[in-house]
């Protein structure tokens, strides 16, 4: 299927419903295996509204211990999947092209990613501006993204998350009301198109750019509103409910 797999396709062809995670994957589904359109349902992750009480910047920060003056730009998940990069290295390298007023945090990695990040950003004399943590329990998780000013989907364009890496974080990024700057991949375009500020996959200026447009843009509130009032159509309670009527819709299958 789509790994060139015949026991994937073996499944798809013979599963009587098929859930894809994006409109993307359902069409790749299709176009591989021939199955039929009717036949596969696209549910967008989801996300518990509940853990996301509202919260400053400046109290979630007091609440962490973070610095509290100045802009913070943050990132959190996995440093590298299946030992790719993640674009974390473009993101510590858009620094340059930032204020010295501007620090980044980045949550989420094993000692040896953070290891090997705080290396590259010494070498670039950066490291003074990044702060990096590991792993965090979920409550905590959700005051970092509410202590940053951006968060950033930082993706590289490569096969992986061009095609099948649909970011769970999208969904915890528009819920904590936070600006969202992303990789402009038809992925998180799906759901970022009109509420995000999307950059050049592996362009470190264009990332910074993208920052700074959604520091300072007038209109960075009403894509976070935008993002919000999205995002209350993802949760898991109303994923679950757009499954089961899919399911029922075919009972004798």
């Amino acid at each position: 299927m789509l790994y060139n797999n015949w026991r994937d396709k073996y499944i798809a062809v013979n599963s009587d419903f098929l859930i894809t995670t994006s409109a993307k994957l359902k069409n790749l589904l299709i176009n591989k295996t021939g199955v039929k359109s009717e036949n596969v349902l696209v549910a967008y992750g989801g996300v518990d509204l509940d853990n996301y009480e509202k919260i400053s910047k400046d109290e979630a920060r007091k609440k962490l211990g973070l610095p509290i003056g100045g802009e913070m730009i943050g990132y959190v998940g996995l440093f590298k999947t299946m030992g790719m990069e993640k674009g974390i290295n473009t993101m510590i390298l858009a620094l340059k092209s930032l204020s010295k007023n501007e620090i980044m945090i980045f949550i989420g990695g094993k000692k040896d990613e953070i290891a090997e990040y705080q290396k590259m950003a010494k070498n670039e004399g950066l490291l003074e501006r990044c702060i990096f943590e590991e792993r965090k329990a979920f409550q905590e998780v959700n005051l970092y993204e509410q202590a940053v000013d951006v968060l950033v989907i930082p993706y590289p364009d490569r096969p992986h998350f061009r095609l099948y890496g649909f970011p769970m974080k999208v969904y915890e990024y528009m819920a904590s009301q936070r600006p969202i700057v992303y990789s402009k991949l038809e992925l998180a375009e799906e759901v970022l198109s009109d509420c995000g500020y999307g950059f050049t996959p592996d362009d470190q200026k264009d990332l910074a750019e993208k920052i700074k447009q959604a520091i300072d843009a007038k209109d960075s509130d009403e894509k976070t509103k935008i993002a919000y009032e999205k995002v209350r159509n993802y949760t898991w309670q109303k994923k679950a409910k757009k499954i089961i009527e899919f399911l029922k819709l075919k009972p004798n299958a």
